[in-house]
């Protein structure tokens, strides 16, 4: 089954615009800081980066198992994942920069970035 991400005007709840993101459920969203990307987390593997101005696919990383969560990080310059395998993976434009192992070698479930402290924290199951 394909999955699509959907944007509304608040309001006047028209669709914006449908964001195909292929097939596997769509764990979470999240805009970035300036609201110009949007990035998605799925059981698919992926992480789907569209720049909303172009509603195109701007960046697609691949995991090994399901990706939970995503953040951004520094201005919409790093995007933050946690994925079903306990890995914390770190992205710049495509390139994965950083990988962190959970505590406890499980999944990782959920991210949070706290921006006045620059600390992210994730969660485990």
């Amino acid at each position: 089954e394909e999955f699509s991400i959907k944007i509304y005007e608040v309001i006047t709840w028209k669709l914006v615009c449908s964001l195909p993101c292929g097939v596997g459920l769509i764990h979470e969203c999240n805009w970035s800081h300036d609201d110009l990307c949007i990035a998605c987390a799925s059981a698919s593997g992926l992480c789907h980066v569209w720049m909303l101005a172009e509603q195109v696919t701007e960046h697609v990383l691949p995991h090994p198992a399901y990706v939970y969560s995503v953040q951004w990080i520094e201005n919409s310059s790093v995007v933050v994942t946690a994925c079903y395998d306990g890995a914390i993976r770190c992205w710049m434009n495509e390139k994965l920069i950083q990988v962190l192992m959970g505590s406890s070698g499980s999944r990782i479930n959920t991210l949070c970035y706290e921006y006045n402290t620059n600390k992210l924290y994730s969660a485990d199951a």
